[in-house]
């Protein structure tokens, strides 16, 4: 049986591939984060999909005690080199968070970890498990890309390489996910792998209304790191800051 393509394109190949989102673009995230929440210091903060950790190196910076949360072992061994007094890792499944009820006071979700799942049950699975996980009054930081702009400006194929992989994509709609279909070759030589991403395309206001549910009410929005209005047709990202209910 074939694995899950989120266990295909998370492994060694994907930090190398995506060297362009880099320590600097984490730094800028986690400043707009400090700015709008309250101070980092002391704060138990979750990394959810924490990749390499570059977010979770940037919260640590701040003074958090920050968890990064991942499924992906190549990714969590290079997030270990960014660790430092205050900061875990932990290997697990953002449906099924390993953690207490109110256990954190934050919770970061960065760069389109969400929407992996094919039903919309286990989507929802995520922000229902953060929801728990978070102390009354607690916060989630939540980036994804936004719909209108994703779908206007979608390019049908593209390539990227780094020192030692070559992938080759291509991309579109359907129905209500954006699927990319990738070669992945390596340089040196080596059978190509072949796997198919698909993420579940939510509108904003999809969103915002699923986490309200969940008792998660939108305190925050912006369209950039930087921390810039969010323009419903131009911006790249969707990003959020949901609130847990004090009591």
């Amino acid at each position: 049986m074939p694995k899950p393509w989120y266990v295909e394109g998370f492994g060694e190949h994907y930090l190398e591939l995506y060297a362009h989102r880099n320590e600097r673009e984490a730094e800028l995230a986690m400043a707009l984060l400090a700015r709008v929440t309250p101070p980092l210091t002391g704060q138990r903060v979750l990394d959810l999909g924490c990749g390499g950790g570059r977010h979770l190196a940037a919260l640590g910076r701040r003074g958090a005690r920050a968890l990064g949360l991942d499924l992906s072992w190549p990714l969590l061994d290079a997030a270990r080199g960014r660790l430092r007094p205050g900061l875990h890792l932990l290997r697990g499944d953002m449906r099924r968070l390993p953690l207490a009820d109110g256990s954190v006071d934050g919770a970061v979700s960065m760069f389109t970890s969400f929407g992996y799942f094919a039903r919309d049950e286990e989507n929802w699975q995520v922000p229902a498990e953060v929801a728990r996980v978070l102390a009354p009054g607690g916060w989630f930081f939540f980036d994804f890309f936004n719909r209108a702009q994703l779908e206007r400006s979608l390019e049908a194929r593209g390539v990227r390489e780094s020192r030692h992989w070559r992938a080759e994509e291509e991309r579109s709609i359907e129905a209500d996910r954006v699927v990319k279909r990738v070669a992945l070759r390596p340089l040196a030589g080596g059978e190509t792998v072949h796997y198919e991403e698909s993420v579940r395309l939510f509108t904003p206001d999809e969103l915002v209304d699923g986490f309200a549910r969940l008792g998660l009410a939108e305190s925050g929005r912006w369209g950039d790191y930087r921390g810039g209005a969010f323009d419903p047709e131009r911006s790249a990202r969707l990003i959020l800051l949901l609130t847990r209910a004090a009591s």
